[in-house]
């Protein structure tokens, strides 16, 4: 027909050799960029399962703290019963140290009612017991009695200093055990969070590169279809 423009066979031949050369290259190269995002997922799960692993490394260790937590808890429970006791054997004493003490006041008395002036001197002279007990140049000239009385008196005193130390020891150790175990929990769970966030970043990753991949091989897929199509188009002529 006129206007017409027959394409000889040979150009035909050259332009269907050259598109199919073209949809191969693309595919290739779709396929390069497919196994890229596929390292990259490889590498991603990787560390994934690392953190993964270090997370439940950490909730064996919180474990482990939580029974150690506990412990601490039964323990200070358990010296509790302890401590009331101290301090119902402090009350006692100061008690007792106040009886005697009361004693050591009549005795006086007595003394001064029955004369005995040098020995009321000697008492009436001391600051404090403790510095009665100090004046050993006159301990000769104590009766036994009253010696007796000085003796138990500071002996009480100072069984009732020993407890509230007792006391207080026990109580700085079982808060410290408290304290320190508890900012080993805080510490362990903070570190937890944080891995358990970054592994989360990575499955949102992963999650990424399979939806690139998924892309990738449909592309891939609709290359070849395409250049099967080209092919037997080819091969009908």
């Amino acid at each position: 027909a006129l206007g017409t423009v027959l394409i000889p066979f040979e150009r035909v031949v050259s332009v269907k050799a050259t598109s199919i050369n073209e949809q191969k290259r693309e595919k290739k190269k779709l396929t390069e960029k497919k196994k890229a995002i596929e390292e990259e997922k490889e590498r991603f799960e990787e560390k994934r399962n690392r953190l993964q692993k270090e997370v439940e490394e950490l909730d064996v260790k919180k474990q482990a703290i939580e029974e150690k937590i506990d412990a601490t808890k039964a323990k200070i429970k358990k010296n509790e019963k302890a401590l009331k006791k101290i301090e119902r054997e402090i009350g006692i004493a100061e008690d007792i140290a106040k009886d005697q003490y009361d004693t050591m006041k009549k005795r006086i008395r007595y003394m001064y009612e029955n004369g005995e002036t040098e020995y009321i001197d000697i008492i009436l002279g001391s600051a404090n017991v403790g510095e009665l007990l100090n004046q050993t140049e006159y301990m000769t000239d104590i009766a036994e009695y009253d010696n007796s009385l000085l003796d138990k008196y500071n002996a009480t005193i100072e069984y009732t200093k020993d407890k509230k130390a007792e006391k207080e020891k026990k109580l700085e150790e079982l808060n410290e055990d408290k304290r320190e175990s508890e900012k080993e929990k805080a510490e362990n769970e903070k570190l937890s969070e944080a891995k358990s966030g970054k592994k989360s970043e990575f499955d949102a990753l992963i999650k990424e590169a399979d939806s690139k991949i998924s892309g990738y091989s449909k592309q891939i897929a609709d290359k070849e279809a395409y250049i099967d199509k080209l092919i037997a188009e080819e091969e009908a002529k």
